[in-house]
């Protein structure tokens, strides 16, 4: 096992996500809108109390009266998704949950056993360099596996050759740009949304530089100015604060703001997990080449994920009018940015077919 690989395999050994954290994937506020965004409102409005609305909709949808007898569980971690999949498919006789993770694996072996589930059985392996048996299975689940891999065409060239005639891939991911390291507009947008929040929904405030007016309209002019010329009637020193400006907007013009909240983590990232979107951008357009028959249902992220922290998810009150119609705002904001193309597909649930 490389060092890459198994700096990989201790943070997932410790990190397990929650059903209901304080995050755009896992909150129950955000569920009504990741439903409707990509099934519509009247599953949103079915499913709004259920913490497995993905994967009952999936095999609702899906599967209907489709006999699962084998699947193989992408990346697995500690064992959440396969265990639902097998207590609601009564037909599955095998299920092999694979991660680089071993410590989630024993986990996930012992919650298998304490739930009564049979059939279920986990692999430590790299699914970089996996050895993909032939038509062995009849779905293969991806939840928040492939934008970890960094040989996707592998992956996908296995999934493909894996899967029975007739089976499926269900995918859960991000696919937004590798490493979340967003263009300069997304970045903007993401920072201005975080400011529309209620203060009080609010954990991050910006920059300290703020509460003080005269400072703040001071540096506003030059910021705004900076990148221009400097304006002709100012003194000496205003022009040599605006040029040191100016040097500092050429070096980070995407990071640089007076209310930032948000910057690309691309650099933690690589720190913590370097496999964490590696080519999660190249996602979409590589699973349309491997698998024809595929749909890709958007359910947004590309601002919410982001611009908003744990505070909000936290203090947010569904009485309360304010908290509410603000909520509703970011919603359309997101969508209307997505829909103009200003910000790409963050989020999807992918389904693919194999003839």
């Amino acid at each position: 096992m490389t060092d890459s690989l198994q700096q990989v395999g201790e943070h997932w050994s410790k990190s397990e996500p929650t059903q209901e954290a304080d995050n755009f994937y896992m909150s129950p506020l955000m569920r009504p809108y990741i439903i409707e965004s990509a099934y519509g409102k009247d599953l949103a409005a079915e499913h709004k109390h259920n913490s497995y609305f993905a994967e009952d909709i999936f095999i609702s949808k899906y599967l209907g009266a489709r006999r699962v007898e084998s699947i193989l569980s992408l990346c697995c971690g500690f064992g959440v998704v396969e265990r639902h999949f097998a207590s609601k498919l009564p037909g599955v006789k095998h299920c092999l949950g694979v991660d680089v993770a071993e410590g989630a694996l024993e986990t996930a072996r012992e919650r298998a056993a304490s739930a009564g589930i049979q059939g279920i059985s986990y692999q430590c392996a790299d699914l970089n360099n996996f050895p993909w048996e032939s038509e062995k299975y009849d779905l293969v689940i991806a939840n928040g596996a492939l934008h970890h891999l960094s040989n996707l065409e592998g992956a996908f060239e296995g999934i493909r050759r894996t899967l029975k005639p007739g089976g499926l891939l269900y995918a859960c991911e991000y696919v937004g740009p590798s490493y979340q390291d967003h263009a300069a507009r997304q970045l903007e947008i993401i920072n201005a949304a975080a400011f529309l929040v209620p203060p009080e929904l609010r954990a991050r405030k910006g920059l300290p530089l703020i509460p003080n007016k005269r400072l703040f309209r001071f540096l506003s002019r030059l910021y705004s100015i900076a990148a221009r010329a400097e304006h002709p009637d100012w003194s000496r020193k205003k022009k040599l604060a605006a040029a040191m400006l100016k040097k500092i907007l050429r070096r980070k013009p995407d990071t640089l703001d007076f209310g930032v909240v948000h910057v690309s983590p691309k650099d933690e990232l690589l720190r913590i997990d370097p496999s964490e979107g590696v080519r999660s951008a190249e996602i979409i357009p590589l699973v349309k080449h491997y698998f024809p028959n595929v749909e890709v249902r958007p359910f947004g992220g590309g601002i919410l994920q982001y611009a908003l922290d744990e505070n909000f998810y936290r203090n947010y009150d569904a009485k309360n009018p304010t908290h509410a119609r603000s909520l509703e705002i970011l919603w359309r904001l997101e969508r209307q940015f997505m829909e103009t193309g200003e910000i790409s597909i963050e989020n999807a649930f992918i389904i693919a077919r194999i003839s």
